[in-house]
C-alpha cells in the first residue's frame, strides 16, 4: 500500500476517506530580451543533434546535471495545507511575521 505524506504538516493523507492535492513548481530563468527575438536563420536541426551529442549530461528526471537554471519540484498536501498555501503560495505574511524589528533611530 502506497503511503502519502503531507509535505507541510507530515500528517499522513488517507486517499479513501480525504482528497490529496499536488503542487508542482518550476523554477526557470526568465529569457532576456536577446533570446526574444526570433533567429530566421537559426539552424534547429543543428540545436538538435547538440542536445542529441550531450545526451548523457542529462540526469534521470531530464534536467542538465549542474544546471542551476531550471528546478522542477513536487509537493503533496492535505486538504488544510492545501488551503493554506492557496491562501499565500509566496509565504509572504510567514516572512513577514519572522522579520526582524528596525532598530529605532537614536538622535545624537
Amino acid at each position: 500500500m502506497i503511503r502519502y505524506i503531507c509535505d507541510l504538516c507530515q500528517c499522513e493523507i488517507d486517499p479513501q476517506h480525504e482528497s490529496s492535492y499536488v503542487v508542482q513548481m518550476e523554477l526557470y530563468a526568465a529569457p532576456s530580451n536577446e533570446e526574444l527575438r526570433l533567429d530566421d536563420d537559426r539552424d534547429h536541426l543543428e540545436d538538435f543533434n547538440e542536445v542529441l551529442e550531450r545526451y548523457d549530461e542529462f540526469d534521470e528526471d531530464g534536467t542538465l546535471i549542474g544546471a542551476d537554471t531550471y528546478h522542477k519540484k513536487r509537493f503533496d498536501l492535505c486538504p488544510a495545507c492545501a488551503k493554506r498555501f492557496m491562501q499565500d503560495p509566496l509565504g509572504r505574511r510567514a516572512a513577514q511575521r519572522f522579520e526582524m524589528s528596525k532598530p529605532l533611530r537614536t538622535t545624537p
